[in-house]
């Protein structure tokens, strides 16, 4: 019997896996609960990251939110769960303990905040039929960069597909910097090494119209895309956000986000400027910092949304694998080339933790590169160690 900590205890043993085993040996993981499934997938990645293949999941409860769905979906592994909701919730109503207006109303909010494995199937068996990609495969492997860039329907992520592949990286730099002319040195200095250049306007003491001129002649000739990261959470005024205001967003920006906090209607909003400029977005559905409210029932929110909206939606911000179509943009902050913590008590992952252990395809990295002696240098380290992680787990 095997024993896996959430975190490294800094006393006792020190070890995150408690017990006695050997490579090779087979996992049959216990759980208490399924919701959406993210942990059980984390856990089924450290597994088999230790060479410990995981045979089965046996949990005592599925709150039928999709959990089982997901994970059979993304890694093939069974799930087997003593006792759902729904028979809980028929027990209960016989024996006249909960009341059918309970019952309805717990229903519905379970509906609303369900990983809709379904469509997520549906949509990956049409894309296997052209593109020989596989689930459910427990040395599972990515598809290249080009034969993604060939599925997505966005014109902004396939060209993202496009730079990733003829360029050779998932390095997005984070310039979250005050001025105008700090952001163009970083951008002309390790342009050549990224996919995306992340910003944000609104903390920039000095933007002008000059500064658009000049980012996107940069981002013209080194070839990569810009990110403004506004994370729209409003309703009724998103479209001044956008498109007009001081930064007229749309009109230099390949990508932004948003938070699904407000629903469907905010994204509907943001389409209306964005594609006939041919932009596209994506969600914030997971977040580095721990105490986070972005995971779970959010998270699939989140999914949920992306789904409804994927001429516009091309990808996520998250921390772990949220969508099996491989034409869908996982981004992942917290990057570092050695991991470990930081005085924000935000974990941050190594490029082959991210990429080959999770299976998400865009390091975001700041400090790492913008406090660094060389930047160029930094750049060009963590564009080595993303893309090799890359080639060690494509088709």
């Amino acid at each position: 019997m095997l024993l896996k900590r959430k975190e490294q205890k800094s006393y006792g043993t020190k070890k995150t896996l408690e017990g006695h085993y050997k490579d090779g040996d087979r996992i049959l993981i216990v759980d208490d609960v399924v919701m959406t499934g993210g942990a059980l997938l984390e856990t089924i990645d450290y597994f088999e990251q230790e060479g410990l293949p995981v045979a089965d999941v046996v949990a005592f409860f599925d709150r039928e939110q999709g959990g089982v769905e997901r994970i059979k979906a993304l890694t093939g592994t069974n799930v087997y769960c003593v006792l759902t909701i729904s028979k809980a919730f028929e027990v209960l109503e016989a024996a006249g303990k909960i009341s059918r207006a309970t019952i309805d109303t717990t229903k519905r909010y379970l509906s609303d905040n369900r990983f809709d494995g379904t469509a997520y199937t549906r949509n990956l068996d049409s894309k296997r039929e052209n593109t020989g990609y596989s689930s459910g495969n427990k040395n599972r492997q990515l598809l290249s960069y080009k034969s993604r860039a060939d599925i997505s329907s966005n014109p902004v992520g396939r060209r993202l597909f496009e730079i990733m592949d003829m360029k050779k990286t998932n390095l997005a730099l984070s310039a979250d910097l005050t001025s105008t002319d700090a952001i163009l040195q970083f951008a002309a200095k390790v342009g050549s090494c990224i996919c995306i250049l992340k910003i944000h306007a609104d903390i920039l003491v000095d933007f002008s119209s000059d500064f658009v001129v000049k980012l996107k002649d940069l981002a013209n000739n080194l070839n990569f895309l810009i990110f403004e990261d506004r994370k729209f959470a409003d309703i009724g005024i998103v479209k001044e956000q956008y498109g007009g205001g001081a930064y007229k967003i749309v009109d230099w920006a390949d990508l932004v986000n948003a938070h699904a906090v407000v629903g469907g209607a905010m994204l509907e909003e943001l389409k209306q400027v964005g594609l006939p400029k041919g932009r596209a977005a994506v969600m914030v559905a997971e977040m580095s910092v721990q105490g986070t409210l972005a995971m779970g029932d959010y998270s699939i929110s989140c999914m949920n949304m992306a789904e409804k909206h994927k001429d516009f939606i091309i990808g996520f911000q998250c921390r772990s694998k949220l969508s099996a179509d491989p034409a869908i943009v996982h981004m992942v902050h917290g990057v570092k080339l050695e991991g470990g913590s930081s005085d924000l008590v935000q974990h941050y992952l190594t490029p082959a933790e991210a990429i080959g252990s999770k299976g998400l395809d865009i390091l975001v990295v700041g400090s790492g590169i913008l406090q660094a002696p060389d930047p160029l240098q930094a750049a060009q380290m963590y564009q080595k160690a993303g893309y090799d992680a890359y080639l060690d787990n494509v088709c």
